[in-house]
Order: C-alpha cells, then sequence, then structure tokens
C-alpha cells in the first residue's frame, strides 16, 4: 500500500512539473517578443519584463524540487519491476492471526504428506507452509521466523543439502522443546550422527526405510529419554523377533508407536507401557502374533488397525483390553469387520471407527446384493453387543452407505441405542455419517 501511495504522489508531481514547464516556456516567448528597452519608449514595457523575470525566479526553485522527486519515483519504479507485492486486506493482519493462520496450514501440509506416504527414490520434501509464508513479503517472513513451532517438523535424508536445511530450520525452533523428526533412510551413519545431539528435543520421531536398524542405535543413546511417540516405515518385510525390533525394548519412555509392513515386538514390558498404538499392513505371515501383542498392551488406550485381517478370528477368544477407550479400523470390505471386531473385549471402549475406500465399481454388485448386504449389517450388530454399553460409532466410505441402505438388518441386531439413532438418520447414501450419546440425529455429509 505504501508503494502506490508513492506512486500517486509521483502522478500529481508530474502533473505540477508540466504545468510549471508551460507557464516558464510562455514567459520566455513573451520576453522573446518583447522588442528590446533601446527601440521602446513605454513604461508598460518595462514593466511587463520585471513581471515576467520574477515569475521565472520564483518558478525555478519549484521546478527543481519536483525534477529531483520525479528522478527518485523513477528510481523506485525501477526497483519495484523486480519483486512481487501484494495489496490484499491478509498483509495487514495482527501478528497474532498471522501465526495461527501459519500454525494450520503447517498441520494440514503435514497431515497430508504422511497420510500419503513417501518415496524414497524421488527428491521430494515436507511441504512447509512456514516456508512459502516467509517469502510472501518482509512483514510475514518477520512472524514466520518468530514463530519457532513451525519449525519444529523436520525432514532429514542422507543428503548433504538436506542436512544443511535441517540445521537452519533447527535454529529457527529453539524456543520450541518438542520437535518432530521425520528420518529418510536411517541407517545412514552420516544422517545418525547428525540426528543424535537433537534427539534430547524430540518428541516425535518418524523412521521411514530400514527401521530395525534405527531402532538398535536409538536404544542405546541416553538421549531418546524424551522420546515420547515414535513411527517407523519399513520398506521391507522383517520378522517380530529380528535384534533390530527387539532392540526397541530399549526405548523405556515411548508411549505411542506406529508401524507400517512390521510387528512391533512381542515383549510385555515394552507393550504393557503403550497408551497408542497403530498397525499398518502388517504382513499375513505375522499375524499369528497379533493376538500375543494386543493382549500384552494393558495399558493402551487407542489402537488403530489398518488393514489387518486375522485369520479366523471368529474362532478366537476376545482380547480383554481393560483401558481401550478409542478404536479406530480401516479394512476393504465391510464383511471383515465383524470377525475382527469379536476378537474385542473393551468395557471401556467409547468411540469406534470403521473406515472403508469409496463405492468403487468393483463394490456395486455387493452393494446391489440385498441379501449379502443384510447379513453383514445384521453381523456388525451383533459384534457390537459384546461392547458394555453402546460406543459412539463412526462409518466412511461405502460402509457407511451400506449401514443406511439396510436399516432394519442393523436396528434388529445392534443395541437398542445405536439401532434407534440409525433408524432417525435418512437413507440419503451419505459417505459419513456418525451416531452415538453425542451425536443423535447428526448427519455429516
Amino acid at each position: 500500500m505504501a508503494h502506490t501511495h508513492t506512486l500517486s504522489q509521483w502522478e500529481l508531481r508530474l502533473e505540477s512539473l508540466k504545468s510549471a514547464v508551460e507557464e516558464f516556456t510562455r514567459a520566455c516567448k513573451d520576453l522573446s517578443e518583447l522588442s528590446s528597452p533601446t527601440e521602446t519608449n513605454t513604461a508598460r514595457d518595462f514593466v511587463s519584463l520585471d513581471v515576467i523575470s520574477r515569475r521565472t525566479r520564483d518558478k525555478a526553485p519549484q521546478i527543481e524540487e519536483i525534477t529531483s522527486q520525479l528522478l527518485g519515483a523513477q528510481s523506485l519504479i525501477r526497483a519495484l519491476g523486480y519483486y512481487s507485492t501484494t495489496s490484499t486486506p491478509i498483509s495487514r493482519l495482527p501478528e497474532t492471526v498471522l501465526r495461527t493462520i501459519f500454525i494450520l496450514g503447517t498441520a494440514e501440509d503435514l497431515a497430508e504428506y504422511l497420510t500419503l506416504g513417501h518415496d524414497t527414490e524421488k527428491e521430494t520434501f515436507l511441504p512447509n507452509f512456514a516456508t512459502t509464508a516467509s517469502h510472501v513479503c518482509r512483514h510475514w517472513r518477520s512472524v514466520a521466523l518468530s514463530t519457532s513451532v513451525l519449525w519444529r517438523h523436520i525432514e532429514i535424508r542422507p543428503q548433504n543439502h538436506s542436512i544443511e536445511r535441517a540445521k537452519l530450520w533447527i535454529a529457527r525452533s529453539q524456543a520450541c522443546d518438542s520437535l518432530q523428526l521425520i528420518l529418510i533412510l536411517p541407517s545412514d551413519p552420516l544422517l545418525l550422527d547428525f540426528v543424535r545431539p537433537y534427539l534430547a528435543r524430540c518428541s516425535d520421531l518418524w523412521a521411514i526405510g530400514y527401521a530395525d536398524d534405527l531402532a538398535s542405535v536409538l536404544a542405546q543413546y541416553e538421549e531418546t529419554r524424551g522420546l515420547r511417540k515414535i513411527t517407523f516405515h519399513q520398506l521391507i518385510p522383517v520378522r517380530p523377533h529380528s535384534d533390530g525390533i527387539m532392540a526397541m525394548c530399549g526405548l523405556l519412555h515411548v508411549q505411542a508407536l506406529s508401524m507400517l509392513n512390521t510387528f512391533p515386538p512381542v515383549d510385555r514390558k515394552f507393550l504393557g507401557r503403550l497408551k497408542e498404538l497403530h498397525l499398518d499392513s502388517p504382513d499375513d505371515k505375522r499375524m499369528k502374533y497379533f493376538t500375543t501383542v494386543l493382549s500384552f498392551c494393558s495399558q493402551l488406550e487407542i489402537l488403530k488397525l489398518s488393514y489387518c485381517i486375522v485369520r479366523g478370528a471368529s474362532q478366537r477368544d476376545p482380547i480383554l483390553m481393560p483401558s481401550l477407550k478409542e478404536l479406530s479400523i480401516t479394512l476393504d470390505a465391510p464383511s471383515e469387520f465383524p470377525p475382527l471386531l469379536s476378537l474385542f473385549d473393551a468395557p471401556h471402549l467409547h468411540t469406534l471407527e470403521l473406515h472403508t475406500p469409496a463405492l468403487y465399481q468393483d463394490h456395486e454388485e455387493f452393494f446391489h446384493e440385498s441379501d449379502t448386504r443384510g447379513d453383514v449389517a445384521e453381523q456388525l450388530g451383533v459384534a457390537l453387543q459384546r461392547f458394555a454399553f453402546v460406543p459412539t460409532l463412526k462409518t466412511t466410505g461405502y460402509l457407511g452407505v451400506l449401514l443406511q441402505s439396510t436399516e432394519g438388518a442393523f436396528a434388529s441386531s445392534a443395541p437398542g441405542d445405536v439401532g434407534r439413532e440409525l433408524q432417525a438418520l435418512s437413507a440419503s447414501n451419505c459417505p459419513l455419517y456418525e451416531t452415538g450419546p453425542e451425536q443423535r440425529d447428526r448427519t455429516i455429509c
């Protein structure tokens, strides 16, 4: 906005300059047309000459001042030609509001990045909203650099340029005591040597690569005492009794564990300390450890299972999980939910989330078979009866469509409150809806 105001002043000065030059030109013309003093005998001609001379002298300083301002404005225009400026109202927001926007934007970028996964063969880095914001203008940059929490999410690869960039971000996050480090190919010695001094400030660690090697190293570091959450994305399947996985038991302060393509160590002490566990796509050959692992998680409050299929689950005895409060399951087919739910005996469960993909063409045949849909809905209702009280039920994808289209079958077998609330929902093929004590008669589209 300051630049716009300066240009407006320049236009006014330019008009004044033009007017002064025209008046000066007219005065000079009048002066040239006068006769020589020796050739005239009228006093009026001498008076006119004196008046024109005074006017010329009076306008000279003004012309010089306007010329100087014009040169300065032209220099400013040339300088601004190399920069992109914004004059939108958001540039004038208070710093507290901008900080909130930055934090929300960074959190959204991070969530999408961690959800979509990673390609270690490509140079794709963690998108950083704060970095983008710091290049908008001087005001945004000062706010971004002074907000240390924006720089706590740091992705590090073995390459030198990645490590140099991580040093810069860590320096900007000095006031933040809780770092989230995302390590790509974490077994590289150069990367481990760089990371070790900062592990004391790290509360959330992601390891994408050969995570079993990293677990062995981390267990030997005293700096990991502040580590509360760790995520292992294994590139290749690893046996649950391998040395690297078993070394994880030495991470005494970890309370939240997430594992992709691998299984946690079958260790009662380690699993007994966990408050949150997320298992994603474990190999079928290691699913025989599934019930053993969960039976050791006596303090577990949050459990997330993604594409975990337990063979013969309906013939197994239920697993007592006395502290479990939230259970989230993601599967491809609705028919896979009832057998898996039959494994859990969770007297204090209050939130159950069942996620499936959207209704694709491959699922249409199943969806249009009313008998099959009714059987699945009835089995799911029966599975919910094993819980001590009705949990809040959340469904996504075509499972929600299925339950809405089979109200009668599900309502007749589900616990009373869930059945009545489902009947109150309109069968509008809504892909996402919630039921439960706090979501009564609420439909989310």
